[in-house]
């Protein structure tokens, strides 16, 4: 069985993490392979109005997976997804929480959307033609760093109108939290930070200052885990 750490990939974008290049109607069928509720609303968050939901898509999809052997059948009429397919397949049935990174602005709509499962994390972002680029991220430290590093490519691109980046993290039992930063428009080293409702009271406006170490600490408290290991912390006894 293949599993994330084992994961091959296809195709590269250049960077450390494991990339591969997904259709639109390819993404559909690996993650409508189980029609669970959280895989149908995966689809919802990443754009896919309902009509794109249907057998001729479905078709599409699956003829191309099926011809990168991605998909398997034994008697020619059930297929299984493998390898990448299956690995977002998986995840869209036991899948943990959405985490997706964005900008207030222009390009607000490019959002990243996030499958976080287990000590993994599979991001998956619209690239041109209407595809998607997809990377496995495992978890642990490193997947702070990550997505440290994402915001902060964020906040570069927005620095010149000094948009807002969001991250928002929804569990699938629809506890969430967001986060809205921004460079401080008189200090280059530090942040604006706020969280949105729901988030420890506070307001959907940025109101503070706190350094890049503070925002390492938001996000690791936002995601569950330890700022420092970056281990999921234990949850509380009694």
């Amino acid at each position: 069985m293949t599993t994330p750490r084992e994961w091959v990939p296809f195709s590269t974008d250049g960077g450390d993490e494991p990339t591969m290049g997904f259709g639109r109607a390819e993404l559909l069928y690996a993650l409508l392979a189980q029609p669970t509720p959280t895989a149908v609303q995966t689809a919802q968050k990443l754009g896919y109005a309902e009509i794109e939901v249907n057998d001729n898509t479905r078709l599409v999809g699956g003829s191309s997976l099926f011809a990168q052997g991605q998909l398997v059948t034994t008697d020619g009429e059930t297929f299984l997804p493998v390898r990448e397919a299956a690995l977002l397949s998986r995840a869209a049935e036991r899948l943990e929480a959405w985490i997706t990174l964005g900008a207030i602005g222009d390009d607000a709509g490019e959002a990243m959307i996030g499958l976080a499962v287990d000590d993994a994390l599979i991001l998956i972002a619209p690239a041109p033609l209407g595809s998607f680029i997809v990377t496995l991220v495992p978890g642990g430290e490193h997947l702070l760093d990550v997505i440290g590093g994402m915001l902060a490519a964020r906040l570069e691109a927005a620095a010149p109108g000094g948009d807002p980046v969001f991250l928002n993290v929804e569990y699938v039992d629809e506890q969430s939290s967001t986060m809205f930063v921004r460079r401080h428009p008189d200090d280059e080293a530090g942040f604006e930070v706020a969280l949105g409702e729901g988030t420890e009271s506070k307001p959907p406006i940025l109101d503070g200052v706190q350094s890049g170490d503070d925002v390492d600490e938001f996000i690791a408290d936002m995601l569950g885990v330890d700022a420092e290991t970056g281990l999921p912390l234990e949850a509380p006894s009694g």
